[in-house]
């Protein structure tokens, strides 16, 4: 018996990896868990509602879904909340999903039914239309309505929490009316509920099930290795070296495989250098010109996606976390981790039973749009990084800014959105130099004191010294006076001994009583002569004394003009600082001013961009209009072509028959009433 032929592989396909688009029946498709928890929960009656990332097979899973319950008797109804085009009245939006809902579910056209109740509210009309899909026929099957591209509500010309309410109430009338328990609504789209509702009590979201659309697993991608089995190389080798990449990502997972089956160029032993060329031909070289990476760049700065606690710095700051791999942890209730995973450059991890962290959604991510592209972000509101560095620094003051940067900071800040957090750092910034200044001007004051109180003690010691020397000059006067007189004393002592002498020898040749009178007066004389010379003696020591004392009062005034001159410069600073202090408590109410000022112009440029985006809308809808008009335009003229086709189609004919005879005589009539035959 001859043995059987082994089976031959399937030759590469690269449609089978189907990346983009409606799902086709020969595609591979990957089961997860969210292809089994969807049918469940709406066979079960429950609202669902599935928010995440673009691409990552949310509207296929639907799709499979409704077909799955169409299976089992369930009526599904597929809507394109962007079917309708771009309507410029409630009442257009609410007949376009009306129609639609009808055509999914191959009812009548709705449209006479919807203009007999014209004077009602498009809302109230909408509602009664979908009651009536199940109370019409109690005993009918169950009605599940998908509404993908939830998301584009917000660009109608409806109340977005109205509508959203509207969808509620269906859900809560179930007890008043038992055939609305058959009615269920699956809500998909690319958004969080915070950016769709601002009424968070009444929102949908409460009493419908979240849907986790998960990346694929390891395990998952094995079902794509029959459409890689035929290359040269080891499809689980493949799987391996592009699941290292995407981490599962359903898009770049398909992309990339994708691409390998349509080089055909792996082979065995090379697999990963063949994936790591793919990957970074695809989405690293030239990384925005993937959809999903110019995606999330876009929406991570793009100011129409900013909320409280979500603004431009609190994602710079949480994307730069993630990027340091310090596993934030998960919070379902964060707005900022609610955008960045709707940005799809985030991902919740379960790292232990119960904690889930937050890590880059997979390595093309995190290089693709890493800590450089994130710095280039942060240069676009330049003091970004000073803001990271005040916050890693737990807010302290020595990384706030000064000077001129800070002027400048000020600056731009007139003319752009602040976050939270780049407010705070501002205020403290202001804060602190103006506490700096009131702080110098405390300091300069004490200075003031200090030198004031040092200028008074040297002017008392300067005077106390100036009255020493006039004291001591006017000693000096009185000693030279006293060696004046003493001088004048002993010229007219010399006087007397001379006159004495000549005396003496006329008193020689007189009589000796002369003699005894003559000695009688010379030791007189000599007497006072001796008392001159020692009242002279203490004089001229009272002048030396006088004389020391007045040399040791002029060094000690020469000693004090060094300090009256320091006194002298500490006054003229006192002066110039005091001059500085006066400038800057003007510069201080200036910048009060201007703070008043600014936060005018903040609420100006608020009201500006308000008004910019509502003249934007504006604009959008009138273009649209416009495409409208020009579309209908194109279709009538169209059908204007069409008709006078067919009108010459229909005179050619008549022209035909007018110039054929007769079967029967003209008037006699036929089986069908028809003179013709």
């Amino acid at each position: 018996m001859t043995p059987a032929a082994p089976p031959q592989p399937i030759p590469a396909d690269p449609s089978r990896f189907q990346f983009t688009g409606g799902l086709l029946e020969r595609a591979i498709y990957v089961e997860r868990a969210a292809d089994r928890l969807l049918p469940e929960a709406l066979l079960a009656g429950e609202y669902c509602h599935i928010l995440a990332p673009r691409q990552i097979g949310k509207t296929s899973l639907c799709f499979r879904t409704a077909r799955e319950l169409t299976r089992k008797g369930v009526r599904c109804a597929l809507v394109d909340v962007t079917a309708a085009g771009t309507p410029s009245t409630s009442e257009e939006w609410y007949f376009g999903l009306v129609d639609e809902i009808a055509r999914r579910l191959k009812l009548p056209d709705p449209l006479d039914v919807w203009q007999k109740r014209a004077g009602v509210a498009p809302a109230q009309r909408f509602r009664d239309y979908v009651r009536a899909l199940v109370e019409d026929d109690p005993d009918g099957p169950p009605v599940v309505v998908f509404l993908d591209e939830i998301e584009m509500v917000r660009l109608a010309p409806v109340d977005v929490d109205d509508f959203l309410l509207l969808l509620r109430s269906f859900h809560e009338e179930r007890g008043q009316s038992p055939a609305l328990r058959r009615l269920s609504f699956c809500l998909i789209g690319v958004t969080t509920p915070n950016d769709l509702i601002k009424n968070k009590s009444v929102t949908p979201f409460n009493v419908s099930k979240p849907i986790r659309v998960d990346d694929f697993t390891r395990a998952e991608c094995d079902a794509l290795a029959p459409g890689l089995e035929s290359l040269d190389a080891s499809a689980p080798a493949l799987l391996d070296a592009v699941y290292a990449w995407t981490d599962g990502h359903p898009y770049m997972t398909m992309r990339a495989c994708f691409e390998l089956a349509r080089r055909k160029k792996a082979t065995r032993g090379a697999e990963q250098a063949a994936v790591d060329e793919v990957v970074r031909e695809l989405f690293l070289d030239r990384p925005l010109e993937d959809t999903n990476l110019n995606y999330a760049a876009r929406r991570f700065e793009d100011t129409k996606f900013e909320r409280d606690g979500a603004r431009l710095a609190d994602k710079l700051q949480l994307y730069r976390t993630v990027l340091a791999r310090k596993d934030p942890p998960a919070h379902n209730e964060s707005a900022v981790q609610m955008e960045l995973r709707i940005c799809g450059m985030v991902k919740d991890v379960e790292t232990s039973p119960g904690k889930r962290v937050l890590r880059p959604r997979n390595r093309i991510y995190e290089q693709a749009l890493d800590g450089e592209w994130l710095r280039a972000k942060g240069d676009r509101r330049f003091f970004a990084e000073a803001v990271w560095k005040w916050m890693d620094a737990g807010k302290d003051g020595a990384a706030l800014l000064r000077g001129v940067v800070l002027e400048k900071a000020l600056a731009w800040s007139k003319s752009n959105v602040l976050s939270e957090d780049e407010q705070a750092f501002l205020d403290a910034s202001q804060r602190q130099v103006t506490q700096s200044l009131e702080e110098e001007r405390v300091r300069i004051t004490q200075e003031v004191a200090i030198v004031q109180t040092a200028q008074k003690e040297a002017g008392a010691e300067l005077s106390r010294a100036r009255d020493a020397l006039a004291q001591a000059l006017a000693e000096k006067r009185d000693a030279e006076a006293a060696r004046e007189a003493l001088a004048d004393h002993q010229a007219r002592l010399k006087a007397s001994m001379r006159a004495t002498r000549s005396w003496l020898y006329v008193a020689l040749s007189g009589l000796v009583l002369a003699a005894v009178i003559a000695g009688l007066l010379v030791q007189r004389a000599r007497h006072e002569t001796q008392d001159e010379q020692a009242r002279a003696t203490v004089a001229q020591s009272t002048a030396r004394d006088a004389e020391e004392r007045t040399a040791r009062l002029q060094n000690q005034i020469d000693d004090l003009k060094p300090k009256e001159e320091e006194v002298r410069r500490k006054d003229a600073e006192l002066r110039a600082k005091d001059e500085a202090l006066k400038a800057k408590d003007d510069e201080l109410a200036k910048r009060a001013e201007d703070l008043k000022q600014l936060d005018e112009l903040k609420q100006r440029a608020k009201q500006a961009v308000d008004e910019a985006r509502q003249n934007e809308a504006d604009l959008k809808k009138k273009a649209t209009d416009l495409n409208v008009y020009i579309s209908q335009n194109k279709d009538l003229k169209q059908s204007a072509d069409d008709l006078r086709a067919k009108l010459r189609v229909c005179e050619s004919e008549r022209a035909a028959l007018q110039k054929r005879p007769f079967a029967t005589p003209p008037g006699t009539p036929t089986k069908g009433g028809d003179p013709y035959p």
